[in-house]
This record gives C-alpha cells, sequence and structure tokens, in this order.
C-alpha cells in the first residue's frame, strides 16, 4: 500500500478567531503535509437556489492518523475536499477519509 500514497496533500484543521467587534470566522490551520492515495467514488451536477454546483465524492488513504476528523479540509492540487468520514484499518497503519468536494459556478 505505501507505494499507493503517491499524492501530496495538506490536513487542515478548523479553526474560529473573533475579530475586534465579537463576530467569529472560521479559519483553517495546516496541521500536516502527508503522502495519499485519492480516488474519485462520484459526481453529479445539482441546481441550488439559481446556482449549479459540481459535487465529488472521493476516497483518501493517509498513513494513520488519530487526530484527523469530520469536519476537516483536505487541499490537493489546488482543491478543497471535506472529510465527512474517518476510518482506520484494522492494524491502524492506515486511515481512509472518505470527501466531498463542492464546486459552485
Amino acid at each position: 500500500m505505501i507505494g499507493l500514497l503517491r499524492e501530496r496533500v495538506a490536513l487542515q484543521s478548523p479553526t474560529a478567531s473573533t475579530d475586534a467587534i465579537g463576530d467569529v470566522t472560521q479559519a483553517w490551520a495546516t496541521v500536516a503535509q502527508v503522502w495519499a492515495r485519492v480516488q474519485a467514488l462520484a459526481a453529479r451536477d445539482e441546481q441550488q437556489q439559481a446556482r449549479e454546483e459540481h459535487v465529488a465524492r472521493w476516497r483518501v488513504t493517509i498513513r494513520h492518523r488519530a487526530d484527523v476528523a469530520a469536519g476537516w479540509r483536505l487541499l490537493w492540487r489546488g482543491r478543497e475536499l471535506y472529510v465527512e468520514a474517518t476510518l482506520p484499518d484494522e492494524r491502524r497503519a492506515y486511515t481512509t477519509l472518505d470527501c466531498v468536494e463542492v464546486v459552485t459556478s
């Protein structure tokens, strides 16, 4: 499996910050750059309130990390993949991340 981890991705966790007037904004903090296997699963186009969205589902496999959770995102080749679920393998050697990418046009 290690030879299949050929793509470089940035793991990012969500962080909240408060500005001077008390508004909370979400930002992203890069936690690590890791090697990954990125596989496309499905894609579809949707109409959402007079705009078109392209939704793609991805499966990303990385070396096991216990800190990655749903709500994180990955940056890969200029794309933003949002982690919906994580699943470590039985030996805890690898973690599979089920991700979604939404592009609005």
